[in-house]
């Protein structure tokens, strides 16, 4: 029998149910049924309940709640994996710790300072006109017109990729990414750059993304993401902190945040082309653990969440990974022509150098054994190399490469959107 998230059935009548005239007219504004926007009010007091906040403050133009850690297991029963910081010497760009990224300590304009005090961790606070703008609770949690990341071969998808990708039996896959502020063309365009980890229709995702219609500003933001299907239902996906209403059946969580994290916030400062001292990167490490099997999420070696093994089937990440992917990937509507749309920060290489063309690297992968990483060995792919291309970066200590495009700003990026 399929088991469905406990807030859906509970907000299906919402309104409609006991207030039959509340079915009835629509939001003046966007359009939006005023019993979808009932339902859209319910879901969010669920998934973000006031006396679970223990301190919030404003910063980049949204609200950041911090909320209290769940109590941790058992560490005899769920030790996380040791990890190193990804990159191993001294590159052309600076860390951007988790405290460069998320908390300054100064205070915003209400008095609240900017920081999560200890025992706590940050999210993203989620508005009713967050949800608004996509028409219907459904829409929001799958992604809206555009969907969420995907995977090259969805037909009519809208998407597009660079990236490169190893299929191997793995527990676990690592990158250093430079971080940018992707120019986007419309409040529904998205442009990312992540590392994908995936088996059997089922994936974990993280990197930096800007998705204006999401997150209800143009900023630069931090996300997870995972599917447990293929993408293909409402039900099997997640972002950010929406994770934490699934899989209520093991009476967990989907991911547990830890030591200082903001899940879904702004990242600041980004990368400044073409000056070399702003240039940031982002450590992402993603490892399964040799007794649970559960799958924890670092950020420069530091252990910030994980991903239940229950989230998973046998089939899937359960057991392990069977395919690594790092790279980017922008999405507008389908079957229209190319419009402007940054994948990095849009220099598309080789013609740019490190300060100019995007760059990943110190691509690497972790054999079932729970061993040291090993270099991967890649092949790339690109869905329209005149829009967005690829150059090799690698040398004799890591895997790398430059990526990015303008998409149709760029004359050669012709034709329709997949």
């Amino acid at each position: 029998m399929r088991r469905f998230p406990w807030f859906l059935p509970a907000i299906v009548c919402i309104a409609a149910c006991d207030n039959p005239q509340a079915a009835t007219g629509s939001d003046e504004t966007t359009g939006t049924p005023r019993s979808e926007t009932e339902r859209m009010k319910e879901y969010l007091e669920r998934l973000q309940p006031e006396n679970s906040v223990v301190h919030h403050f404003e910063r980049s133009g949204e609200t950041v709640d911090c909320v209290a850690v769940d109590e941790p297991r058992d560490s005899k029963n769920e030790p996380p994996v040791i990890v190193e910081p990804v990159t191993k010497t001294p590159g052309r760009s600076r860390p951007l710790l988790l405290k460069d990224a998320f908390f300054r300590g100064d205070f915003d304009g209400q008095g609240h300072k900017r920081e999560c005090p200890q025992g706590t961790f940050g999210r993203h606070r989620w508005n009713i006109e967050d949800l608004k703008r996509f028409g219907s609770l459904e829409s929001w949690l799958s992604g809206g017109k555009i969907g969420s990341p995907t995977d090259p071969g969805v037909s009519g998808s809208g998407h597009s990729y660079a990236f490169y990708r190893q299929d191997v039996t793995n527990w676990g896959i690592a990158a250093s990414f430079q971080v940018w502020k992707p120019f986007t063309g419309s409040s529904s365009d998205l442009s990312l750059a992540q590392l994908w980890e995936s088996r059997g229709g089922q994936t974990i995702e993280s990197g930096f993304i800007v998705y204006g219609d999401k997150y209800g500003n143009f900023n630069t933001h931090w996300f997870i993401f995972t599917t447990k299907d293929s993408y293909h239902s409402t039900l099997g996906k997640c972002w950010d902190s929406q994770c934490t209403q699934f899989n209520t059946q093991y009476n967990s969580v989907m991911f547990h945040a830890l030591n200082g994290a903001c899940l879904g916030c702004s990242i600041n400062p980004t990368s400044v082309t073409g000056d070399p001292n702003q240039q940031y990167h982002i450590d992402l490490t993603l490892r399964k653990t040799s007794t649970t099997g559960d799958w924890y999420l670092y950020w420069f070696g530091t252990p910030v969440g994980y991903f239940p093994a229950v989230t998973f089937s046998e089939t899937g990440l359960i057991a392990s990974g069977n395919r690594i992917t790092v790279g980017g990937e922008t999405a507008q509507a389908p079957g229209v022509p190319y419009h402007a749309l940054d994948m990095g920060n849009g220099f598309k290489p080789p013609a740019f150098g490190d300060t100019y063309a995007s760059r990943i690297s110190w691509f690497q992968g972790f054999p079932i054994s729970g061993g040291p990483s090993f270099r991967p060995t890649t092949y790339s792919y690109m869905s329209n190399a005149n829009c967005y291309n690829l150059a090799d970066a690698s040398d004799s200590s890591q895997v790398g490469f430059y990526y990015g495009g303008i998409g149709g700003a760029d004359p050669a990026c012709t034709g329709n959107v997949p």
